[in-house]
């Protein structure tokens, strides 16, 4: 659940083998840092700060963290990811799609589909998010911005 083993290259000196560890925070757990994730993922101190959660996925590496999401559930099988970001350290890498991804599986242990939008200019979330496997089901205009919709069917769930 949550946990990826990630093979590094010996020859540059990397470990053969580190963990992704994705600990699920409670809303109480995540209050206390969200502000700080989000600034510190996005120099800002934006509006996703701010939203009610039902609960906040963190991943970690060794205890570092690499990259959060945070998710509403919509109904018992359905869960909206409404904010995520990345660590600077952690974009543009591989551990970036790794912590996603690990992310995405600790949610397809509990619920049949996901939802999210993300903005139609953030390129490189939507390449991840294609690369996940997310699909497009929409656009939705929001205070002047444009966001993509999509869905994700996990083949697991409860």
């Amino acid at each position: 659940m949550g946990r990826w083993k990630i093979r590094r290259c010996s020859s540059c000196g990397g470990e053969w083998w580190k963990e992704v560890t994705v600990l699920c925070l409670k809303p109480e757990e995540w209050e206390s840092m969200k502000r700080e994730a989000h600034l510190i993922s996005f120099n800002e101190t934006g509006s996703g700060a701010a939203h009610a959660i039902d609960f906040a996925l963190l991943a970690v590496d060794e205890k570092k963290p690499l990259a959060y999401m945070t998710c509403r559930e919509s109904d018992p099988d359905t869960v909206y990811v409404s904010h995520g970001g990345a660590m600077p350290e952690t974009i543009g890498t591989a551990n970036s799609y790794r912590a996603y991804q690990a992310m995405l599986d600790r949610l397809g242990v509990a619920y049949k589909r996901a939802s999210t939008l993300i903005e139609n200019t953030n390129t490189p979330m939507l390449r991840m998010a294609m690369k996940a496997g997310w699909l497009i089901s929409g656009v939705r205009l929001f205070e002047g911005q444009v966001f993509v919709e999509h869905q994700l069917n996990f083949t697991g769930g409860l």
